[in-house]
């Protein structure tokens, strides 16, 4: 359970660093023809959910961070 909570500060951490709302990162998921909406990146926060490879890789590259860092 402590992994997934670390996986989960870890997203939010990042987005709250890079100074991007929630609304912030799902507007530009959308721009690059990604379907994120804003209650499945709060369960990606949470760690209730984990995006699919494609999302995750985007994230990854919007964050610089390796998608394992981010999602464990």
């Amino acid at each position: 359970m402590a992994r997934q909570l670390e996986a989960t500060t870890k997203l939010a951490k990042l987005r709250e660093d890079r100074g991007f709302t929630r609304e912030d990162l799902c507007s530009m998921a959308q721009a690059e023809k990604f379907n994120l909406s804003h209650a499945t990146l709060v369960q990606y926060e949470r760690g209730e959910r984990k995006p699919r490879v494609d999302l995750a890789l985007w994230m990854a590259t919007i964050f610089g961070k390796p998608v394992e860092e981010i999602f464990g």
